[in-house]
């Protein structure tokens, strides 16, 4: 149970407690009167030496409400379960409850906070007007300097990482490949044709113009036969070897 969740729970036993007062003392007043911090609040007991002991409480604040907030400090060694209460008011002829040299039961060490739990309510009731003032009683064995109650502290968090946005796996991309060309059929080479061996075939003598100068000199490369008449079939005059050299006009 947190600092928080005590403060709520002993808040509203006081509470609790401070109604069923109003209860018996009606009518209430909602705030404490300009001269509220005038009462004066005691308490007495009697230490381990059977000495009398007191201390007188201070007021210390307001409630958001008004009411008026008594704070005293007791040794550590008082006895708790032994308070003897004490008030008056020296401007109202009040009627204190508690009543004075009321032993007090319920008694809880404020410690070091004025938390809005741990005190003792007391009511004052002005018999004239029947009006009753509301205080808060803290009793602490720690300090005369109360402090305000802390604010409860959320517990530490360990800073987490915002999530990285879901990604969806991509496949990883094929390597690139230059496109190559598709390759020509392949085909047996075949051999060049050889040239054609032209056979030794008796060729005829070219039939020259006759009548005119042809002026031709060179040798014959095979043997020639000059007849009477441009034809084949004519008289045969003679031949000529091979490698003659001759002259045509």
């Amino acid at each position: 149970m947190t600092i928080k969740h005590q403060w709520i729970l002993k808040r509203a036993t006081a509470l609790l407690a401070a109604l069923l007062l109003a209860l018996s003392a009606l009518p209430m007043a909602s705030a404490a009167s300009d001269d509220w911090a005038a009462l004066q609040i005691s308490l007495s007991w009697y230490d381990s030496m059977g000495v009398l002991q007191s201390a007188a409480a201070f007021p210390a604040t307001e409630t958001e409400a008004g009411e008026g907030c008594f704070w005293v400090l007791l040794p550590a060694d008082a006895p708790l379960d032994g308070l003897a209460f004490s008030a008056i008011h020296p401007a109202h002829e009040y009627q204190y409850s508690p009543e004075p040299g009321t032993i007090l039961t319920g008694v809880t060490d404020a410690g070091e906070y004025m938390d809005g739990v741990s005190y003792i309510p007391v009511s004052a009731t002005d018999p004239e007007t029947g009006m009753t003032e509301a205080f808060y009683l803290y009793i602490s064995t720690v300090t005369d300097q109360p402090m305000p109650v802390p604010d409860e502290q959320e517990p530490f968090t360990e800073p987490q990482p915002e999530p990285e946005p879901y990604t969806e796996p991509q496949p990883e991309p094929e390597p690139y490949t230059e496109p190559q060309p598709e390759p020509e059929p392949y085909t047996e080479p075949q051999p060049e044709p050889e040239p054609e061996v032209q056979t030794g075939v008796p060729t005829e003598a070219p039939v020259m113009p006759i009548g005119e100068i042809i002026n031709r000199y060179g040798k014959t490369t095979a043997k020639v036969n000059y007849r009477q008449e441009p034809s084949k079939n004519a008289g045969k005059y003679g031949e000529l070897a091979p490698e003659t050299i001759m002259y045509l006009i």
